[in-house]
């Protein structure tokens, strides 16, 4: 890179070096989220430094400025090590400058943390003091195990009440997977979609009726953008101008408005816990499968194999094939068991089963 793209003072950010930090990330399909937490943590360095060149800076500036952090701003070792991930990119991609004392610098070692857990009791008096679409929203985070945002932008092509199952797109890693749709909210669910297809076809005769597609689709697919299959299953109530066409898009339930709805759920139900929407995920990941004395109860001919163990998954990485069925197992009140077969015990091929329990027992 040219030295005389770089600018000493507070417009760095508007200058050429941090468009050709976002193009360099975006080259590499970095998530939007981190384009900006590298390009922000990128700024916060060089403003450390006086904004000064990095190439004339190297391991000891950037444990000086990593120290800083933690001594005086106190963060997270994670907040550390994404700073820490935002400056080698800087270092690696961006000045392409080789190197070697890049591999010295010290990571911060991350705690191990006990996750926060509801009971059942909790968990159904928060859901009574939501209602509505944000009702919705936090069963399927409590029941199929989904992530804040991945819920959120879930489209209306992911949700497949027949094979009861719902398609997570560009997940963690910007990878695709599929877990199960709750029997307990098919009925609320199917109903909501109903009102937001009466809203999508109003916003169309409207002139609007338009969603923001990934990647090139858009492109590829002129007419997409109108599409009901495209549309989001939790819309936001109010629809926004482009500015670079002038027409009417409608954004997706934005990730705040449904953790205040739980923050306050949380507080009018009474829990002394530190709750998140993401605490519904980790109720998820402790209730979907049984116990290991219970677990040899299922079918005696067929074993039963934790979809958290990762070395059968480490073994063999093709993709399964999973189908809902109507099985029950005792000592649960299932709302869904998924039969998915898995290439496991030494490649030999087995079906391993994934208990869903219901959120009102």
């Amino acid at each position: 890179m040219d030295r005389v793209t770089w600018r000493n003072g507070p417009d760095w950010a508007d200058s050429e070096v941090a468009a050709h930090v976002r193009t360099e990330l975006r080259m590499r399909h970095y998530s939007p989220r981190t384009q900006e937490a590298y390009l922000g943590w990128i700024l916060r360095y060089l403003r450390f430094h006086g904004s000064r060149h990095p190439s004339e800076m190297g391991k000891a500036e950037i444990e000086a400025f990593l120290s800083a952090l933690a001594t005086e701003r106190n963060v997270s070792a994670s907040t550390q090590n994404q700073a820490l991930g935002g400056l080698l990119f800087l270092y690696r991609e961006v000045l392409t400058t080789p190197v070697g004392w890049l591999d010295e610098v010290v990571r911060a070692k991350r705690p191990k943390r006990i996750p926060v857990v509801l009971t059942r009791a909790e968990v159904r008096s928060v859901f009574r003091h939501l209602h509505g679409p944000k009702r919705l929203a936090a069963v399927l985070l409590y029941g199929a195990g989904l992530r804040l945002l991945e819920c959120l932008q879930m489209r209306v092509k992911d949700v497949d009440p027949g094979m009861r199952q719902i398609t997570v797109r560009g997940g963690k890693g910007n990878r695709d997977r599929v877990t199960v749709l709750p029997s307990a909210s098919l009925d609320d669910l199917q109903r909501h979609l109903e009102n937001v297809r009466t809203q999508h076809e109003e916003d169309i005769r409207h002139g609007g009726g338009y969603v923001k597609l990934p990647g090139a689709i858009a492109w590829k697919y002129p007419g997409a953008e109108r599409e009901w299959s495209w549309q989001w299953v939790f819309p936001a109530h109010r629809q926004f101008t482009d500015a670079a066409n002038g027409r009417l898009y409608r954004h997706h339930l934005y990730e705040t408005v449904l953790q205040k709805a739980v923050r306050e759920a949380v507080i009018r139900a009474g829990i002394a816990k530190r709750v998140s929407c993401h605490t519904f995920r980790h109720n998820a990941d402790s209730r979907i499968m049984p116990t290991r004395e219970s677990r040899g109860r299922w079918d005696r001919g067929i074993p039963g194999i934790c979809h958290r163990c990762r070395r059968h998954n480490q073994r063999d990485s093709r993709k399964a094939s999973s189908v809902s069925l109507g099985l029950y197992h005792p000592g649960f009140t299932p709302i869904g068991v998924v039969l998915e077969r898995a290439s496991c015990f030494n490649r030999r091929s087995a079906w391993r089963y994934i208990c869903v329990v219901s959120t009102d027992s």
